[in-house]
């Protein structure tokens, strides 16, 4: 077959003379392809994965970008213009690369090895989901020269191209940023140009979507989806950054936060041994193979409160996104997040809050991909519907006891924290007791009959927030409020007011409101706060007797012209206050 025989109109030409027609025009098809489910991240793992596959030791993903103007926007954007991917593995020689770029061939589908790979099509389209040329470079020796092959989707479309051209020699040039990272390796690189897919209109597209955006999620992605290979020491890299393992089950080390802090953070613990669902293997009759499900509580110390999923300290450590099952394929992620209907007795369409604090690991092996719904794209492997139902029965009831257990120490811990609240009202109480014997007196409050004191009394039990056992204990704290100097009592009142003073003559109550931002935003994290360290203690204190300080000074004012002044002055001043840490709560 001559050069313009392997055209495809020269293809086309030869088969209609035997009255058939061709299978298909493989410049349609390619740019057909391109429309596949694949996004960065999937068209990434497609590389790694034969990179891992090579018995690569460092993967490395560098990218380079360019100032581009779209008609529509008034200035340039920085958008992805190049993707390479370099592995040190054991690379392929001429006769192997000649094949990589072939859709559904593939050397390792017939070698065995760790079967990452299915069907032979990833390389390929992984890379022109990104852009439009694609080169490859590899060598098996260091010895030898790297070879390599290349498509061009704009040759292919203009020319018609039926075959792919032989591999050629090629010798890099001295200093190359890619090829000095496989000096004295041998190994492969991916390099896809023109990465039109990568970049975009930013009046018509969505906004925020930059070069910087982009990457910025990949080693979350890489250190979630590759977390065994990466505890097994592969090492990945992202613009020269090495990426530190995620395991959504907090089991595996180390992380960036073990060296961060110079010691092992805290660690997940596996619960209970691992359950076991054995299943034929399809069209090997006779063969099982199992299906393995891991459990994690993650540590309570981590989990002090509800809503502390939210905190810092969670976000940092993605717990927040935590509501999900990991399924893992050969040790490969393959799926992340809530599967529908797997977890309740019947079947829960949606995971909770609380959910965020357990993991939940399903393995399996590639024989059994038939049971996963498992896509070319190896994104997305939801069991069939048989499958899930015989893993919510294995697993829910281990579900329903990690949230009783998680409830139960939110309440214990809830009761921890309102103990400690009450010492700390107690003692801001009897400091500012015995602080005032060596003070002035005021006046007070005007005096009050018995029956008007029990009535306000009753009214501010029923305005505050504390919950009490039994009747007696009720009547106790009726009694301190009656009887005590000095007393700090929480209140619901509208969000603009941060206290309320009740003076009697000899008593001084403060309704400290819990709906104000100053008392969300500082106070209760600080009296939430199971560990407190002795700042944390001391701001406590400093701020009850701040307030009590100002509430008792109102007492030396007891004319009503006066007193009236004071509430507006009060008022006034939460209000302020409100806005102005509200404002500074953007900017930290």
């Amino acid at each position: 077959m001559n050069q313009e025989e392997m055209t495809i109109d020269g293809i086309e030409n030869l088969i209609s003379r035997s009255g058939f027609h061709p299978l298909f025009k493989p410049q349609n098809v390619m740019e057909s392809l391109r429309s596949a489910e694949f996004d960065i991240n999937s068209a990434i793992g497609e590389f790694f994965d034969n990179s891992v596959e090579s018995g690569a030791e460092n993967i490395h993903l560098c990218y380079s970008t360019t100032k581009k103007k779209f008609p529509k926007s008034s200035k340039a954007v920085e958008v992805i213009d190049e993707v390479a991917v370099i592995d040190d593995g054991c690379g392929m020689p001429p006769e192997i690369l000649s094949r990589s770029l072939v859709l559904g061939d593939s050397v390792r589908l017939e070698k065995g090895g760790r079967k990452i790979g299915r069907f032979g099509v990833g390389l390929l389209m992984g890379a022109i989901s990104l852009g439009r040329s694609i080169a490859i470079y590899s060598r098996n020796s260091v010895d030898q020269n790297f070879s390599c092959v290349s498509l061009d989707l704009d040759s292919l479309r203009e020319n018609g191209g039926i075959v792919l051209d032989k591999p050629e020699e090629f010798i890099p040039e001295s200093g190359d940023k890619y090829f000095s990272l496989l000096e004295g390796s041998t190994g492969t690189i991916v390099l896809i140009k023109n990465c039109d897919r990568l970049q975009f209109d930013p009046i018509e597209k969505e906004k925020g979507l930059t070069a910087s955006s982009q990457i910025k999620s990949l080693p979350n992605f890489i250190g979630r989806t590759y977390r065994k290979f990466i505890q097994g020491g592969i090492k990945f890299w992202v613009d020269n950054q090495e990426v530190e393992l995620h395991d959504p089950l907090y089991v595996m080390g180390p992380t960036y936060w073990d060296k961060k802090g110079g010691k092992p953070d805290s660690k997940a613990s596996i619960i209970g041994e691992p359950i076991r669902i054995t299943l034929p293997v399809p069209g090997n009759p006779g063969e099982t193979a199992d299906v393995v499900i891991t459990f994690s509580l993650l540590p309570k110390e981590w989990r002090t409160e509800k809503g502390a999923g939210g905190k810092s300290f969670a976000k940092e450590r993605k717990i927040n996104e935590n509501e999900g099952i990991s399924v893992m394929r050969a040790d490969r992620e393959v799926l992340y997040g809530p599967i529908p209907f797997i977890v309740g007795r019947k079947g829960q369409a949606r995971f909770l809050d609380i959910d965020r604090w357990w993991g939940c690991e399903i393995s399996f092996p590639p024989e059994l991909d038939e049971y996963f719904h498992v896509r070319f794209i190896k994104r997305g492997a939801e069991p069939v519907a048989s499958l899930r139902d015989k893993i919510r029965n294995e697993i829910w009831q281990v579900v329903k006891s990690f949230r009783d257990q998680i409830q139960a120490d939110f309440d214990s811990e809830d009761s921890e924290g309102e103990s400690k609240k009450k010492s700390t009202f107690r003692f801001a109480e009897t400091t500012m007791e015995e602080a005032s014997k060596t003070q002035p007196i005021a006046p007070g409050g005007k005096e009050k009959t018995v029956e008007e004191i029990e009535h306000e009394t009753r009214q501010i039990i029923e305005r505050s927030t504390e919950e009490f056992v039994d009747e007696e204990a009720r009547k106790e704290r009726e009694k301190e409020l009656k009887t005590n100097p000095f007393s700090v009592v929480e209140v619901d009142y509208p969000a603009n007011i941060l206290y309320n003073v009740i003076h009697r003559p000899g008593h001084l109550i403060l309704e400290l409101n819990r709906n104000h931002v100053f008392y969300k935003r500082v106070f209760a994290p600080l009296c939430s706060d199971i560990e407190s360290s002795a700042i944390a203690k001391s701001a406590k204190q400093a701020i009850l007797l701040l307030l009590i300080s100002h509430a008792k000074a109102e007492t030396f004012f007891p004319d009503e012209d006066q007193t009236q002044l004071i509430m507006q002055l009060n008022g006034n001043w939460s209000s302020t206050l409100s806005g102005a840490i509200q404002k500074s709560m953007e900017y930290l």
